[in-house]
């Protein structure tokens, strides 16, 4: 789940980040300015969804450091009610990125727009003809390398107000509760059963539709730097827990 968590919102926090930029300083020009408000409804989606599973994250970290100074299977209990509905808003963000990829299709089509976009922001132009040629047909996605090599090339201008260190601390914190998690969730006998069964359900049926939605071509590449890093403890965990 982790690694489709980062694929989605990658490209849409560059984008959100160049036009708070461009606003910020006022060097918005007319194309850049007509691209934001063609894409203002699909970015507010994708706003909304980010900020609800960050809302949950908010309340599940609390938990996680009690869990782990403190062990008892009641937190772990009261930890998956929580984090259970992670997965059906993880599938409504992905929605929202295949929504701004055909989105993007379509302003694709536009020649003489692009041309002024061209001149006026090579990095929305990239943008908007990466996420056009990720869209298939029937509201599918594909990612390859192509997407990839984007995040590389622009990788200091997505970067360039992101700490190393902050990241790294991120992500060590994260994993520091996986061992307490993953210890409760081999006792199955003690989970409760409705909290177990709504969580697996969810993840279950999350899988289901992001493999008819996401389609994989080579090596999946690790991107989680590129994420917002508000979502990125909830990466981690989604990527590392364990309970079947």
């Amino acid at each position: 789940m982790s690694s489709v968590l980062s694929i989605v919102t990658a490209p849409l926090e560059l984008f959100i980040r160049l036009r708070d930029e461009i606003i910020r300083y006022q060097t918005s020009r007319k194309a850049r300015e007509r691209l934001f408000n063609a894409l203002n409804y699909e970015v507010k989606v994708y706003n909304d969804k980010i900020d609800r599973i960050s809302d949950l994250g908010k309340k599940a970290i609390p938990l996680l450091r009690s869990l782990k100074e403190k062990p008892a299977i009641s937190k772990f209990n009261k930890l998956l009610l929580i984090i259970s509905p992670f997965p059906i808003l993880c599938m409504a963000l992905v929605d929202a990125f295949i929504a701004t990829c055909k989105r993007c299709r379509s302003i694709e089509k536009n020649e003489a727009f692009m041309h002024h976009l061209f001149f006026g922001s090579p990095i929305l132009y990239d943008f908007v003809k990466r996420m056009a040629n990720t869209y298939e047909a029937k509201d599918t996605v594909r990612i390859g390398e192509d997407y990839y090599t984007f995040f590389s090339l622009y990788e200091d201008e997505i970067l360039k107000d992101v700490k190393e260190s902050d990241m790294e601390g991120i992500v060590k914190e994260a994993r520091s509760y996986i061992e307490a998690i993953n210890r409760f969730a081999l006792k199955t006998r003690r989970i409760n059963r409705v909290a177990r069964r709504a969580f697996i359900r969810n993840f279950s049926r999350f899988h289901q539709e992001i493999s008819k939605k996401v389609i994989f071509e080579g090596t999946i590449i690790d991107i989680k730097h590129y994420v917002p890093r508000k979502l990125l403890p909830v990466i981690i965990l989604l990527e590392e827990i364990s309970i079947t």
